[in-house]
């Protein structure tokens, strides 16, 4: 089982299973920069249920790998948060609700 999942989403991206599936996995997901809007609308935050990272900036993505990697504690506090909002929200039958709300 990873216990790192790293995102990169096309411009203009509208959401994916790879995202979900990935929280619901119990993995610390980092998702790209360009992604910030659309997770806000899922209710994702920062350090809170994902790792935001700029794709324009590859050695800062590599610091924020090596950080969580030596951070155990951490990286497993906010995959933790992430899995349970997946699982709460973000199932296919949570999606179907909301999108028939």
């Amino acid at each position: 089982q990873s216990k790192i999942v790293v995102t990169v989403n096309p411009p203009s991206w509208e959401g994916d299973h790879r995202l979900f599936e990935s929280l619901a996995s119990g993995a610390l997901v980092f998702v790209d920069e360009e992604s910030r809007h659309l997770l806000s609308l899922l209710g994702l935050r920062d350090r809170e249920h994902v790792v935001l990272y700029s794709i324009k900036d590859g050695d800062h993505l590599k610091e924020l790998l090596r950080h969580y990697q030596e951070n155990e504690e951490a990286a497993e506090s906010i995959a933790g948060r992430g899995r349970e909002k997946a699982r709460e929200e973000m199932m296919p039958e949570n999606r179907i609700d909301t999108i028939m709300e």
